[in-house]
């Protein structure tokens, strides 16, 4: 009889609670409206029950069947009984067809509440030691009973079933979890054991910026990119302690010379690797040669010049400044020459000390002192006389020369066109002819 029928007669039997029909003679027999099925109306899940026809006299035979389908097992037990395996949770409704001694056929129903079965939740798992960064290890606390897994889960409704083991790597901080599954009833537990933890991400490698500086500033370098929450530790360029508080910005202090530091982020015990800087520091050099004479030239002025011999012919961002003070006051920039050598000129109109720095990429030497002397362009008119000793071979003569100034000093030259002297002074005694000037 087809499961079709057997929902119609379960129908049927819903108003008509005695026997539905009968079939062949005697109206069913002794005992045929009396029939029932007994057992457990409530069961657990997995349970296997015996479920029998009572009474079981002029019983012929016993056909069993289930809504819904499939929801349980039967297994023989005997003509008026039968082993009942419940191995979903939730209401079913076992049936069966009774066939007596007279062919009468009878339809009994028993409906039976299945309870669910589920794993107890697993204990939180392990209070975590994270040593390492970047990475993390949760343990559980104890072990499964037979028949159940405890799976990790990443959300307290997960049912993954891919992790069982006792331990569980995880990369980033978070809460995790753990639920048991019993591999019987194939439900999961209510409840997860949870754990939070902490895990330290390794900063990335930063970036540093820095301005050059000239000699005797100090430099602020600046640290950034490490990544959330990261600090920066600062040090020298071959030292391993740091040299200053963990800070984004680091100050060099005063610097006469070039300089290299490193620096490395830092986010709990986790250290990126070092990066180097170097602060760049410029130290102008002093004008080399100085000179503030105006060799018989207009005694209204002199023309100051400083040299910077070490400058490379057509290098830019190079001048010189003069100071009529040592220090502070005003300053004025000159003519410059960039070849043969690195030359700057100035001009004044009175005597006294002028002063002259360098400057290199915006850095300014220390000053120095340039004498501004002012000479007459009065050329003196010369007479030379013999005042002693006769012109012949080989005797000794003296000249004397007269019509300079006050300040003249004379130089006696061997030749007209020396320009080294063989004397200085107003007189001079050889036995040659000699040619005399007088600046």
């Amino acid at each position: 009889m087809s499961q079709k029928i057997y929902l119609a007669i379960l129908l049927l039997t819903a108003l008509v609670p005695t026997a539905l029909f009968s079939q062949g003679p005697g109206g069913g027999g002794p005992g045929g409206g009396s029939y029932s099925i007994g057992g457990f109306d409530t069961v657990n899940q997995n349970d296997t029950k015996n479920y029998v026809i009572n009474p079981n006299t002029n019983v012929s035979s016993v056909k069993w069947s289930v809504i819904p389908l499939g929801a349980v097992t039967f297994t023989t037990s005997g003509v008026t009984s039968k082993n009942v395996t419940f191995p979903q949770h939730g209401n079913v409704t076992l049936y069966a067809e009774i066939t007596d001694g007279f062919s009468n056929v009878y339809i009994r129903s028993k409906a039976v509440t299945v309870t669910q079965i589920v794993p107890d939740v697993p204990p939180n798992p392990l209070e975590p030691n994270v040593t390492n960064c970047d990475s993390g290890t949760l343990t559980r606390s104890g072990s499964p009973p037979t028949g159940v897994f405890w799976y990790w889960q990443t959300s307290a409704s997960g049912i993954s079933e891919d992790n069982s083991t006792s331990t569980y790597d995880v990369t980033s901080s978070g809460t995790y979890h753990i639920r048991a599954y019993d591999t019987s009833t194939g439900n999961w537990s209510n409840g997860t054991g949870s754990r939070y933890i902490s895990v330290t991400d390794t900063p990335n490698l930063p970036n540093v910026s820095v301005n050059p500086i000239c000699s005797g500033q100090s430099a602020t370098i600046t640290a950034s990119g490490g990544g959330s929450g990261a600090a920066y530790e600062w040090y020298n360029a071959t030292g391993s302690t740091p040299i200053g508080p963990a800070s984004p910005t680091f100050n060099t202090g005063t610097l006469t010379a070039d300089k290299t530091y490193r620096v490395r982020a830092k986010r709990g015990n986790c250290y990126s690797g070092y990066q180097t800087v170097t602060v760049t520091v410029t130290n102008p050099l002093v004008p080399s040669v100085v000179d503030g004479s105006n060799t018989c030239g207009d005694p209204t002025e002199a023309v100051l010049t400083a040299v910077n011999t070490e400058i490379a012919t057509g290098i830019s961002g190079v001048k010189h400044w003069w100071y009529p003070e040592a220090t502070g006051g005003p300053r004025y920039e000159g003519t410059t020459v960039a070849a043969p050598q690195f030359t700057s000129t100035y001009t004044v109109q009175q005597a006294g000390t002028y002063y002259v720095s360098f400057e290199q990429d915006g850095c300014e030497s220390a000053r120095v002192p340039v004498v501004a002397t002012f000479t007459s362009n009065n050329t003196p008119t010369l007479t030379v006389d013999l005042i002693s000793g006769a012109v012949c071979e080989n005797d000794n003569f003296t000249f004397r020369a007269t019509g300079g100034s006050s300040s003249s000093d004379y130089q006696w030259f061997a030749n007209a066109g020396d320009t080294e002297p063989i004397e200085t002074g107003d007189t001079l005694t050889r036995t040659s002819t000699y040619a005399q000037s007088t600046n």
